[in-house]
């Protein structure tokens, strides 16, 4: 399995393209080479693939803290999860479940929020989306302060506050204070339960297909001692056959000697 992120730019036009463009660029890199990864399309969209599903969300978290801090911009993003069917160079230009879940989450979901996911799962869809959706309600109204003090927690999740402080020329007050005000612990306390939930699906996913092909092994052994077991039957009845025939000849013989 795998994830697709397919995202735009909100309100691109009303922004400096050149600017938000480079700093999309800079945060997609992040997460491989294009155009095997990432690609940018149709000027403001854009689409990547995370191929361990568990960071799909962490994803989603770094690009739009990354623009939000960078140029004060805002991103949709759909996330789709399931099977790549269909592999190429360039990942606009593949496809399976992932893409078209992606395709879904984008289309469908984000009329009301930025951030959406869409899974085989239905329990897993709902059970995210409606805390996707209670999240935004801070993620979205993120100062640029806000965004860069969660983008460099994000980033740096081993850095203390002081630490941080030092990173932005602040005091190690107003890094707690920007923390909070962006939801910093709340939402990585999300992301924690998205990579969770994700996860044991796939585990119970994998281990449902080791099941299956165990049980087809299994037909299949079945199948072949069945065969074998007809086929030493008619080798045996072949055995008997034969063995009848030539004791009629042997007996037809010495008969004719005898008569002799």
């Amino acid at each position: 399995m795998t994830s697709i992120l397919t995202g735009d730019i909100i309100n691109s036009r009303k922004k400096d393209d050149n600017f938000w463009l480079e700093t999309l660029k800079e945060a997609l890199s992040t997460f491989g080479d294009s155009p095997k990864y990432w690609q940018i399309y149709r000027g403001d969209s854009f689409q990547l693939e995370i191929e361990n599903c568990e960071n799909a969300f962490y994803a989603a978290l770094k690009l739009k803290s990354h623009l939000k801090s960078t140029v004060d911009i805002d991103v949709r993003i759909g996330i789709g999860i399931g099977e790549k069917e269909f592999n190429t160079p360039e990942v606009t230009a593949s496809n399976g479940e992932a893409f078209i879940n992606s395709g879904y989450a984008f289309d469908t979901y984000l009329k009301k929020q930025t951030i959406a996911i869409k899974t085989p799962w239905q329990e897993v869809d709902a059970e995210l989306n409606i805390a996707f959706d209670l999240a935004l309600l801070t993620m979205d109204s993120w100062t640029k302060n806000s965004a860069e003090v969660f983008k460099i927690s994000l980033e740096k999740e081993n850095s203390t506050q002081n630490e941080i402080a030092a990173l932005l020329g602040i005091t190690q007050g107003r890094v707690s204070e920007r923390q909070k005000r962006a939801g910093f612990e709340p939402i990585m306390k999300l992301e924690k339960r998205f990579r969770k939930i994700i996860n044991q699906k796939i585990k119970k996913e994998m281990e449902f297909q080791v099941y299956e092909e165990n049980d087809i092994l299994s037909d299949t052994i079945k199948k072949l001692k069945v065969r074998t077991e007809n086929r030493k039957k008619e080798m045996d009845n072949f055995k008997y056959t034969l063995n009848d025939e030539n004791n009629v000849k042997i007996e037809n013989i010495i008969k004719k000697e005898k008569s002799k």
